[in-house]
């Protein structure tokens, strides 16, 4: 058996085989390749990843990643916190998306801004199809507390 897997793990393939009939059958492909690709097939399946196709799904997506950023001094994330203002997607004429995001911080003088900026701008270039992604902290308007959704205000016992 461990001949067999090991025979398997180092052969090639023609991809006119597994189904992709109009590559030439003189290309070939790695065994170990194919079983990578089906474990990435298989990884993406399984946690639902979807590669947004249009800016509305690529918005949704970028709220969803913000929501996994929070403000080290509350434990909150900056979407129920009020503090993202814009999350603006545009497609790009070469394919990909831009996405122009501003959000501000609890108090001008915080110094954790640069860290929440860099939070959040790897977190969407992570995001499939994101090319491109500017992140701005913005003082205006400046935020208050009434900006925070009931999520977060029932979180911090403030209903």
């Amino acid at each position: 058996m461990l001949l067999a897997l090991a025979c398997c793990w180092s052969s090639t393939y023609p991809l006119t085989k597994i189904g992709l009939g109009s590559i030439p059958p003189i290309t070939f492909i790695s065994a170990r390749s194919l079983i990578a690709a089906g474990f990435l097939l298989v990884i993406l399946r399984a946690r639902r990843i979807r590669i947004p196709t249009d800016a509305k799904a690529v918005a949704t997506q970028v709220w969803d990643q913000m929501k996994t950023c929070y403000d080290p001094e509350i434990p909150v994330n900056i979407v129920e916190l009020g503090l993202v203002y814009e999350n603006k997607v545009e497609p790009l004429p070469e394919g990909g998306f831009k996405v122009d995001v501003k959000f501000t911080l609890t108090a001008p003088g915080c110094g954790m801004g640069p860290i929440l900026q860099s939070e959040v701008q790897s977190k969407v270039l992570a995001i499939p199809g994101v090319k491109s992604a500017n992140i701005e902290v913005v003082f205006e308007p400046q935020w208050t507390q009434a900006m925070m959704s009931d999520a977060a205000k029932l979180q911090l016992g403030m209903m």
